[in-house]
């Protein structure tokens, strides 16, 4: 597990080397004179610029750094990430047992076939992941093998009312105070 300084440093230089390798596609577009495919490219790499922010910048580097590690690369998945307060510094139990449900809910994506993936981050007091799954045929996605993966690792976790989505509690780091 990386400190939070490492995962910022990590996110920083994975931002720049997808920079770097979009402005070369970018630049053998423009000079193939390819301005449709150009246009679409653009937007997709200020999404997927705008997502890393994000993930960058969530409170929790080593947290972003964990998301961005099992779900920015995933091609067949589209990804997004929202907030609702700033994500305390979690505990070293709570980054552990996350990275877990986070590996899980990757190899369901990778099982599963048109999934969708909507990461919300609660901060405030009670910090939670929500990972909200929605299929693109339409139907309802099955989440309790990673319900159970959950309780196996001994997390507090809910399925929400409509089955499509899984809220994972944790736990803040504890503040240190100065002697």
């Amino acid at each position: 597990m990386h400190d939070q300084a490492e995962s910022i440093i990590r996110l920083l230089n994975l931002c720049r080397h997808e920079v770097i390798n979009h402005l070369q596609v970018i630049s053998g577009l423009a000079q193939l004179n390819k301005t449709e495919k150009l246009q679409s490219c653009v937007r997709k790499v200020n999404e997927e610029l705008y997502q890393m922010g994000r993930l960058a910048s969530c409170g929790d580097a080593r947290l972003g750094l964990l998301i961005y590690d099992a779900f920015a690369k995933t091609p067949e998945n589209s990804l997004s990430v929202e907030y609702n307060g700033t994500m305390p510094v979690l505990s070293q139990a709570s980054l552990k047992l996350a990275a877990k449900l986070i590996d899980a809910c990757k190899e369901y994506l990778l099982r599963e076939e048109s999934v969708l993936l909507k990461i919300a981050l609660g901060g405030g007091d009670t910090p939670s992941i929500t990972l909200r799954f929605s299929s693109v045929s339409g139907k309802q996605p099955k989440l309790g093998c990673l319900l159970e993966n959950a309780a196996g690792h001994d997390l507090a976790a809910v399925i929400s009312d409509e089955g499509g989505a899984l809220t994972l509690l944790l736990d803040k780091q504890e503040q240190i105070s100065e002697q």
